[in-house]
């Protein structure tokens, strides 16, 4: 019925099919009051040290939800884990880490699993994705919560607006959205800012300009350390450190 979850499939035994219809179109008269949803939260889980010809990732789970809602998935998940770990007992098994998009609807489970490993409490920790603090970035410097500065200058952001950047990349609506990420702090938009300043239709000091190239470079340096397939470890860490400090 691509309703979201608990209501991502109902009995339609004893429906006629007209009412199941109405279910599917969404009709006033409807039966049943289904959400509609946005995405499908998958787990995959991996293994280490797999024998030649078995492949060490498997999809286990998936649940239809709305766009970033918070729910019970991922400790569900994690508890499923560790009771499988618990249960293999041919050779010792441990479920050692869970990772997530680091939205703010999961947010707290990394911190609470991360809190309970360092007390000692459970022998898992919680991570993120990375790329997400580049996205956590973007909407402190671009969205308008706060005054980005390198120095004296201003983060100028309505040099995006003159310079007519997609509005989707820069007031987005899906901020888990790595491609939004990955194509908003790129060449081309940096490029459409510096063909509007050389046509006019862009207006903005220079030191302003040149504080906008340098946030975009650090960020696209981040996502280059994250994403990059044949990045030397050294530079990877060198690359986040960087861009670390001058978020900072």
């Amino acid at each position: 019925m691509e309703g979201a979850y608990p209501k991502h499939n109902i009995r339609t035994q004893d429906l006629s099919s007209s009412q199941i219809d109405s279910i599917v179109k969404q009709k006033v008269d409807s039966p049943i009051s289904i959400i509609l949803a946005d995405e499908l939260k998958v787990v995959v889980q991996s293994f280490q040290g797999c024998p030649p010809g078995v492949s060490p990732v498997e999809i286990v789970g998936a649940r239809p939800q709305t766009s970033n809602e918070t729910s019970s998935f991922t400790n569900e998940a994690i508890e499923a884990a560790i009771e499988a770990a618990t249960e293999f007992t041919f050779s010792q098994t441990f479920f050692t880490n869970f990772a997530v998009d680091s939205v703010s609807a999961e947010s707290y489970d990394v911190m609470k699993s991360i809190c309970q490993f360092l007390d000692g409490k459970q022998k898992h920790l919680g991570t993120i994705d990375n790329k997400h603090n580049v996205k956590n970035d973007r909407y402190q410097c671009i969205g308008g919560s706060g005054i980005a500065s390198v120095g004296e200058y201003v983060v100028d952001c309505d040099l995006l607006r003159q310079a007519k950047v997609p509005i989707d990349l820069w007031r987005v609506s899906d901020f888990a959205s790595d491609k939004f990420a990955a194509s908003f702090f790129s060449y081309c938009t940096l490029q459409r800012v510096s063909e509007g300043i050389d046509n006019g239709t862009v207006v903005g000091l220079g030191g302003d300009v040149c504080a906008l190239s340098a946030l975009f470079s650090m960020m696209s340096l981040h996502l280059h350390a994250v994403s990059g397939k044949f990045v030397p470890p050294k530079h990877r860490a060198l690359y986040l450190f960087s861009s670390m400090l001058f978020s900072h």
